[in-house]
């Protein structure tokens, strides 16, 4: 791999945990930025991209004629936008698979073919005993898994000339006011009262900070590599009862331990998808119960072997202040909704 000059970048899923990690580090390296948005992306995250002097562009993914023309002034593709946690399977295909199809017609019009992908870990399947590595076939389930899958298998083998590095990283976390997704899905969704431990067994999870993905992005993306490769990528590894412990401590530790033998856990599971999808919070709380089997983590050895890459967020520490702040934040949120109640209550009554 040979390192050349990529001064501007594009960058799609900019207003998500990983997009918008990805375009602070490139900021932060003095890179230029355009980021694709949607029209109905959180005015918070477009005053952020603001502040930080992105261009931005709003388009729509699937229609290459509202972006393309910036692909045409870039050296990097970097695509990270993706349908998450939709429950709706025609949505999952539409952005997963043919926004992906949509971006690679846009660089091949363009002459462009260096693009970073950012897949998943999920796409492995189950757990092992030992780091799972690149070379392990891959089990993908359901409408979301499937089409990441088919858009890695579009991007590999379109025959469009691309240089393509994909990231598969595992649980993601970050910044709380961006993160919709991992942690917040565990403090929203575990009960409130009791808290489950898995009975004899405490496998290991691999989780991910969005800064570590960007790092690895920015160094991948400043070399020509050809042919496209894939890389695993994981901060720290934590045990399943340590981090249900974290998220007793993050919500005040006032729930009870209750160790509980793994069948009996996934019942909990069922239970917990129902009441995710009544809130309209879908989580697949049972699909990841079915990792706790054994280990899921991941090797990192050829991003260390080829790029020299070390992850920097490795304190475990740092999963727990975040869902601390994650707890707070909506507290916070919840105790202005009530007192904007008691304020338009007392305007009534007078």
């Amino acid at each position: 791999m040979i390192s050349f000059q990529a001064n501007t970048w594009f960058v799609t899923g900019a207003t998500g945990l990983v997009g918008s990690s990805i375009v602070r580090e490139l900021k932060r390296n003095e890179l230029n930025v355009i980021a694709l948005v949607r029209d109905q992306s959180p005015q918070d995250m477009i005053d952020l991209l603001t502040r930080l002097e992105v261009k931005i562009v709003v388009g729509d993914l699937l229609d290459r004629s509202t972006y393309a023309e910036y692909i045409a002034t870039c050296d990097v593709v970097v695509h990270a936008a993706a349908a998450v946690q939709i429950r709706d399977e025609e949505t999952n295909w539409k952005v997963n698979l043919e926004g992906t199809r949509s971006i690679c017609e846009a660089m091949q019009e363009m002459g462009k073919t260096r693009i970073i992908y950012i897949s998943t870990a999920g796409l492995y399947g189950g757990s092992s005993l030992d780091p799972v590595k690149e070379e392990t076939p891959i089990n993908p389930f359901g409408p979301y898994l499937e089409s990441k899958a088919a858009a890695e298998d579009l991007i590999l083998n379109s025959n469009r000339g691309l240089s393509a590095t994909i990231i598969r990283p595992p649980f993601i976390f970050g910044d709380p006011k961006v993160d919709r997704h991992t942690l917040p899905s565990l403090i929203d969704g575990l009960p409130g009262r009791i808290l489950p431990r898995i009975w004899r067994r405490n496998p290991l999870l691999g989780f991910v900070h969005g800064e570590d993905i960007a790092r690895l992005v920015i160094l991948a993306g400043s070399r020509y590599q050809t042919p496209s490769t894939i890389y695993n990528i994981q901060s720290l590894e934590i045990s399943v009862n340590e981090l249900m412990e974290m998220v007793n401590k993050a919500r005040n530790g006032n729930a009870i331990s209750f160790p509980i033998p793994y069948s009996l856990l996934y019942g909990v599971g069922a239970i917990g998808d129902f009441v995710s999808n009544i809130k309209n919070k879908p989580f697949g709380l049972r699909k990841r119960i079915a990792l706790f089997r054994k280990n899921w983590i991941f090797s990192m050895d050829r991003a260390n072997k080829d790029l020299g890459f070390k992850v920097i967020h490795q304190d475990r520490g740092e999963i727990e202040r975040v869902m601390s702040e994650y707890f707070l934040m909506e507290q916070g949120k919840d105790d202005e909704i009530n007192i904007t109640q008691l304020v338009n209550m007392n305007e009534i009554g007078n």
